[in-house]
Order: structure tokens, then C-alpha cells, then sequence
């Protein structure tokens, strides 16, 4: 891989005459790298934007770019990401030596803002379990909530990966590293019903996905995380509650496993973060009411006043 990708750099070395010639072998460096495709999506995405402002952009152009963007409403974070996007597409051009300079490379990052994740109530996701729905979308939408997988988790799951039997499924996460994560027994009866019907339409294939894509020229085998999107949307609008995303969903795991008391290195190994600080620096607002708990629990005032 790495030795195609270096051929594919010396190739296009020789034709570059615009910034976007480097786009094709950028990208393709990226997905060596192990970056999710849709990571790599919006990457690409942000970049174009700058280079339809400016194809041959200097400091100053990225800058105006920026400050036009902020304009435009869009939040610290969002512009993080745009940045980010455009410092590895220009880092890449300056290590292959594949342009004359680096225009990013003293772009400064805004401070990005913390803010309280929404997380869905419990009345929204009881709404959600109550209404009349078929057999796949209980399966994704329990597993959702069972496992706090990421969009790009569900969509890749193997069936070879999935043990009813130790009711655990292994996932590939950020960077293609590998985890095994539990599931509850209602999910593992969910599961008994769908993969006999799923593995039927996919007889003589491998790997067999638990989520096949119905198109055969689809690219990857398994279903677009559009799809989910969609079916996540469908059950909110019938079941009457606002719009919830499937990231959301994976927030809601995260927050009631921690508020219920479990372990914060068991529940940042099961959302795959690279560290328990990662856990923590995203789930602070839960430590907070951790810690109001457990002082709530063993306050020496609490025994004192029983006494009285």
C-alpha cells in the first residue's frame, strides 16, 4: 500500500500545475492512513471549497476564506474542521515536495467552543421503542442504543464478527483498529430473527454484512450510513419527537452508562476513544453530576441528620 502510494506521488510530481493536481494522491494517502470514508468526505469536501475560492491560494486568501465562512454562520468547531481539512492537504503537498510552499502552515485554529451535548430524553426514546416498526429498524435502532457505535461501526458490521452465543460483536473503528463490544440479550433475540434472513440474499458471498447494500455496484458490499440516517429520522417522525441523530443516540449511551454508575474506562473502551481523558473531556457534564451524586450519597451530613 504504502509503496502504490508512493508511485502514485512520483507520478503526479511531475504534472502538477494547480494545487488540485495533489487532491487524487492526497486522498488516497488519507484512506492508507486508515481515516473513516467519511471523514475522508468531508475533507475533500472543505478543501474544494477553498480551492473554488481561490485555486491557488496564499495565507491571506485562506484567511479571507475563513473570516467569509464565519460569516455565513458557521460554528467554531465547523471551522476547525475546515481548517484541519486544509493544513493536511497542504502538509501532504510540502512532505512530497509536490508544491513550492505551504500557505496553511501558520493558520491559526479559533478557540473551539464546549458546549452540552444533546442528548434525547428518555420519554423521546421510550416514544421511539413504542411505536410499530420492522424488524430492521428495531435492530439498528436498539443497537444504537445498546452499544454506542459510530455510524460507519453499524454500517460495517461482519456477521462473521458477531458471537451470539458470548453476545459481543467486533467492530473496526477510527483508523481500522479493532474492539469487541457486548450486546444485551434483546438485542442477541433480534439478531436470531434477522441474520438468517439477511444471510439467505447473500448466499455464496463473503464477507457476508449484516447490512447489505441492495445495489451489487455499491463499491463497499455494505449499506451507505446515509441509510441509517434515514431510518433513525423515519422512527422520530413516527413516533412524534423532534429530529434525533444517530450520534446522539451513541450519546445517550454514553451518558446514561455513566450516570447509572459504570465504569469510565469500561464505557470509553466501548465508544472506542483513543484515551479515558477523550471520555471525560467529551462527557464532563456527566462527571459533574457523578460527582454531585456521590457527595449527595456519603455527605458525613447525610448519616448526621438521620441521627437527629
Amino acid at each position: 500500500m504504502v509503496i502504490e502510494a508512493q508511485r502514485i506521488i512520483q507520478r503526479a510530481r511531475h504534472a502538477f500545475q494547480h494545487p488540485e493536481d495533489g487532491i487524487t494522491p492526497w486522498l488516497y494517502c488519507l484512506e492508507q492512513r486508515g481515516l473513516s470514508p467519511g471523514t475522508i468526505y468531508y475533507y475533500h469536501r472543505n478543501l474544494k471549497r477553498l480551492l473554488a475560492y481561490d485555486p491557488k491560494p496564499d495565507i491571506f486568501s485562506i484567511e479571507s476564506h475563513i473570516a467569509l465562512l464565519r460569516q455565513k454562520g458557521l460554528s467554531v468547531n465547523t471551522l476547525i474542521h475546515h481548517i484541519k481539512a486544509i493544513k493536511s492537504f497542504f502538509n501532504f503537498m510540502e512532505q512530497h515536495r509536490l508544491w513550492a510552499s505551504n500557505p496553511a502552515r501558520h493558520i491559526q485554529y479559533p478557540k473551539s467552543q464546549k458546549k452540552e451535548r444533546a442528548i434525547p430524553s428518555l420519554a423521546d426514546i421510550r416514544s421511539m421503542l413504542s411505536i410499530k416498526s420492522t424488524l430492521k429498524e428495531c435492530l439498528i435502532f436498539e443497537l444504537f442504543l445498546d452499544t454506542g457505535l459510530r455510524l460507519s461501526e453499524l454500517a460495517s458490521i461482519r456477521i462473521d464478527r458477531i458471537t451470539l452465543s458470548e453476545r459481543e460483536i467486533i467492530v473496526a473503528g477510527k483508523g481500522g483498529k479493532e474492539r469487541t463490544i457486548p450486546f444485551s440479550e434483546p438485542v442477541a433475540v433480534l439478531l436470531r430473527r434477522y441474520i438468517p434472513q439477511v444471510s439467505i440474499k447473500q448466499k455464496g458471498k463473503y464477507p457476508q454484512w449484516l447490512f447489505p447494500a441492495r445495489r451489487a455496484d455499491s463499491g463497499k458490499g455494505h449499506v451507505a450510513v446515509q441509510s441509517f440516517q434515514r431510518t433513525i429520522a423515519s422512527l422520530c417522525e413516527r413516533a412524534g419527537i423532534g429530529h434525533l441523530t444517530p450520534h446522539q443516540l451513541r450519546h445517550f449511551f454514553a451518558t446514561y452508562q455513566l450516570t447509572d454508575g459504570a465504569d469510565v474506562k469500561a464505557v470509553s473502551k466501548m465508544l472506542g476513544h483513543a484515551s479515558v481523558a477523550t471520555t471525560l473531556d467529551i462527557y464532563h457534564h456527566v462527571d459533574r453530576e457523578a460527582i454531585r451524586r456521590i457527595h449527595d450519597e456519603h455527605s458525613p451530613l447525610k448519616e448526621l441528620e438521620e441521627e437527629r
